[in-house]
Formats: structure tokens, sequence, C-alpha cells
């Protein structure tokens, strides 16, 4: 059964966004490390642009592998039935 679009998108949603405060913490660690200075505010906005751009990656990979799996499933289906 194929995932629906919606379906693709919740689940990319609610992985990224349980993600969000995991990023930011981490780039309040690993900043310091790299002597890099940021204001507590720009992390967090820095962390949503990044959530936003990995939530579109994602939706895109899960869409492609939904049309490649559908795609796979008609071939057998075509084999089977010739």
């Amino acid at each position: 059964m194929s995932q629906s679009r919606i379906a693709s998108f919740v689940e990319c949603l609610l992985n990224n966004l349980s993600g969000i405060g995991i990023s930011w913490m981490t780039s309040i660690v690993v900043f310091p490390l790299f002597d890099i200075s940021i204001s507590t505010a720009d992390n967090f906005w820095l962390t949503i642009i990044f959530t936003v751009v990995s939530m579109v990656w994602s939706y895109c990979w899960r869409r492609l592998f939904a049309r490649l799996q559908l795609g796979a499933q008609k071939q057998i289906l075509a084999e089977v039935m010739s």
C-alpha cells in the first residue's frame, strides 16, 4: 500500500519537529568548540531554517521512494498477470 502525500508530510513534520530541540541543544554545545559565537535567538532561527530545509528534502525523498515502490508493485503485478 502506498503512503499518501499527507501521510508523508505528517511523518516528515513529526520527525523534524522532534529533532528541533536536539539540534538546538547540540548547536549550543558544539558551536563553542569551533569558536562560533552566536546569540540564542540567532541559534534558534538558524535551527528553524535548517529544519525547514530538512523537511522539504525528506518529503521529496519520501515521495520518490513511494513512487518507485508503486512502480515496482505495478511491474510485479503485470508479470503475474501475463
